[in-house]
C-alpha cells in the first residue's frame, strides 16, 4: 500500500487515518522548528515486524529498543508502525510521534548541509525535538561542560548528552544563534568548530572545550 500526501510517500499495510495524520504534523512540527521554506521529499517505510524493519532499514541487527532509522543520504525513514512499536520494543505506541519527529529531524538537519561529525547536536537536536517540541517534557539537567567532548563519537549516552546540550543552548543562547553556529562551521576544521563552540556558549574555561589535538 502506498499513499502519498504532496511531498511525503508513505509504505505499509492497513495505514490508518491517524497514523497519516500523525506523519502530517509530525513533519510540520520539525519544519517549523527548522524554519524552512522549502519542503522536503521522503518516504516513509513502515514496517509491522522485526523482519520487515531489519530487511527495509538494513541493519545488521535489531536491538530490544530499536524502533527504526533514517537513512540520510536518500531521503528515506524507516520504523516500526505504533502497534508494532509495543509489540517488538519496550516503548509504548503512543511513543510513535516522538520518534517519528526524530527522524525527520535527521533528515532537516542533512539537507541543511550541517556537520554530520557533530553527532552529539545532530541526535541532540532530533532528542530536544523527540521530547521537549512534541512530547512537551522539561529538562533542567545542564551539560557538563568542563568535561564536554563536542565532537565525540556515537554511543549510547550521545542521545542523552545531546539533549541536555541542546536544551541549554537554546535557553542560554536561543534557537537562532545555534543555527547561526551551524552554517558557519559546515566547513571548518575541527579546532575551529570547537572555538567557534566557545564563542556560542561565551564561556571561558581553561583551555576551551576538549581542544586537544
Amino acid at each position: 500500500m502506498i499513499i502519498v500526501k504532496e511531498n511525503l510517500s508513505i509504505f505499509g499495510e492497513n495505514i490508518e487515518e491517524e497514523i497519516l495524520k500523525q506523519i502530517c504534523t509530525q513533519y510540520l512540527t520539525v519544519k517549523e522548528f527548522f524554519e524552512e521554506k522549502e519542503e522536503l521529499q521522503i518516504r516513509i517505510i513502515l514496517c509491522s515486524n522485526k523482519e520487515e524493519l531489519k530487511f527495509f532499514s538494513g541493519l545488521d541487527e535489531i536491538g530490544e529498543s530499536t524502533t527504526g532509522r533514517a537513512i540520510i543520504s536518500e531521503n528515506i525513514i524507516v520504523m516500526y508502525t505504533p502497534k508494532a512499536i509495543e509489540e517488538n520494543t519496550p516503548k509504548k505506541k503512543e511513543n510513535f510521534r516522538g520518534i517519528l519527529a526524530h527522524e525527520i529531524t535527521h533528515l532537516f538537519y542533512n539537507k541543511r548541509g550541517y556537520p554530520q561529525k557533530l553527532q552529539v547536536i545532530n541526535e541532540g537536536l532530533a532528542s530536544y525535538i523527540q521530547w521537549v517540541v512534541v512530547n512537551k517534557k522539561e529538562f533542567n539537567e545542564e551539560p557538563d561542560l568542563n568535561n564536554f567532548n563536542l565532537l565525540q563519537e556515537y554511543s549510547r549516552n550521545i542521545y542523552k548528552e545531546g539533549l541536555y546540550l541542546i536544551n541549554y543552548l537554546i535557553k542560554k543562547a536561543e534557537k537562532s544563534a545555534l543555527f547561526e553556529f551551524l552554517e558557519k562551521i559546515k566547513y571548518f576544521k575541527d579546532q575551529e568548530i570547537l572555538m567557534e563552540f566557545n564563542k556560542l556558549l561565551d564561556i571561558k574555561l581553561k583551555g576551551g572545550i576538549n581542544q586537544d589535538d
